[in-house]
């Protein structure tokens, strides 16, 4: 999780320094999380208990990026998003790769791959609709 902290730090101080609105920052800081449990799925769904998020198709981490949060801020935030995207995935993805989804709450393991893909997918819920509900109030409409 300190990982995860020191991304969102990284993501708001260069935001800050790009001067953007307040409604672009609330975007950015929205979409960072959302980003986070994106790229945090792929490790679980590839560990011993991804079989408990099997059936459910999740966007990957570009497409997530191209499709819903570049088109939701202005262009010339757009292009500084872009810019800073190649250093920005590097950072998630190897925070994501010191997942460990090995058990650890003392109970058998099909229990325990269960509350673990309840975690998982209640975070990506969370943050996915809080998303949303900033890209409706501050996005940028077409």
């Amino acid at each position: 999780m300190k990982a995860l902290a020191l991304i969102a730090a990284m993501i708001l101080a260069a935001t800050e320094a790009w001067a953007l609105t307040p409604q672009e920052a609330e975007l950015a800081k929205n979409s960072d999380s959302y980003l986070q449990s994106v790229v945090w799925l792929e490790p679980f769904k590839r560990s011993e208990c991804g079989y408990a998020l099997a059936k459910r198709n999740f966007p990957t981490l570009d497409t997530v990026w191209m499709t819903e949060i570049l088109p939701a801020f202005q262009p010339q935030a757009r292009n500084e998003l872009a810019t800073f995207w190649p250093q920005a995935k590097e950072k998630i993805v190897n925070a994501a790769k010191k997942y460990d989804a090995s058990p650890s709450f003392g109970v058998d393991k099909k229990t325990e791959c269960g509350i673990q893909a309840g975690i998982a997918l209640g975070l990506y819920d969370r943050f996915r609709d809080q998303w949303l509900a900033a890209k409706k109030q501050y996005g940028r409409t077409p």
